[in-house]
C-alpha cells in the first residue's frame, strides 16, 4: 500500500498539470557509438477514458498527473503492478477548461501564440 497525498485541495482552475508520456532510448548494438542512427527514441501516451468536457470530442484522454502526484509517478522504485494501478486509480477526473479559439488554431502555418488565445 502506498501513502498518497490527499487530492481534495487540488480542484480548481490554474493548477499545474503534467502528462504521463513515457519515452525510452534504445541503442542499436550493430551500429558504432558515433553513428547518427545509433539510438532509436520511442514514446507513448498513457490514456484513460475521457469523462470530462472533452469526452464528447474524443473517448480517450491523456492521463493527466497532478503536481502533487508527480513525485510518486517519477519514483523509479515504483515497479509493482499493484502500486502502478493504485497511482492510476487515485487520479481524479480532469477539470479542463475548453476555451473557444479562432480558426487560426487549425493551421500549422500559424506558428505563434495568437491562435490559442480565446476568441473574441
Amino acid at each position: 500500500m502506498m501513502l498518497l497525498p490527499d487530492l481534495s485541495a487540488t480542484a480548481g482552475r490554474g493548477r499545474t498539470i503534467g502528462r504521463s508520456d513515457p519515452y525510452e532510448f534504445w541503442p542499436n548494438p550493430e551500429l558504432p557509438e558515433e553513428h547518427p542512427d545509433k539510438w532509436l527514441v520511442t514514446a507513448t501516451v498513457i490514456a484513460t477514458s475521457a469523462t470530462d468536457a472533452l469526452g464528447h470530442i474524443q473517448e480517450r484522454s491523456p492521463l493527466i498527473i497532478l503536481k502533487v502526484l508527480q513525485a510518486h509517478w517519477l519514483d523509479p522504485s515504483t515497479t509493482d503492478r499493484n502500486q502502478v494501478r493504485e497511482l492510476v486509480n487515485v487520479i481524479p477526473e480532469p477539470d479542463l477548461v475548453l476555451p473557444v479559439v479562432g480558426s487560426e488554431v487549425g493551421s500549422v502555418r500559424n506558428n505563434n501564440p495568437q491562435p490559442i488565445e480565446p476568441a473574441q
